[in-house]
C-alpha cells in the first residue's frame, strides 16, 4: 500500500511522528472502538472468573453464538 504511494516505510514513519509532534494525537486516537471495548470487557469478565460458556464440538460454539 504504501509504494503505491510513493511512500517508504521509513518516510511513512518519519510523516506520522511529525505531525504527531506538530499537531497532537488524533481526537479518537485513544477511544477504543465497540469490537475492542467488547472484547476487553469478555476479557476482565474471564479474569473476574464471569468464565464463559465453552464448546467442545463446532455445532455446540454454533449454538453458544447464536444465543
Amino acid at each position: 500500500e504504501l509504494a503505491a504511494h510513493g511512500l517508504s516505510i521509513s518516510s511513512f514513519i518519519r510523516m506520522t511522528l511529525s505531525s504527531v509532534a506538530n499537531d497532537g494525537l488524533p481526537k479518537y486516537w485513544g477511544i477504543p472502538n465497540p469490537e475492542t471495548m467488547s472484547s476487553i470487557n469478555e476479557a476482565v469478565d474471564d479474569l473476574s472468573k464471569h468464565k464463559l460458556k465453552g464448546a467442545s464440538s463446532y455445532n455446540e460454539l454454533e449454538k453458544l453464538l447464536d444465543e
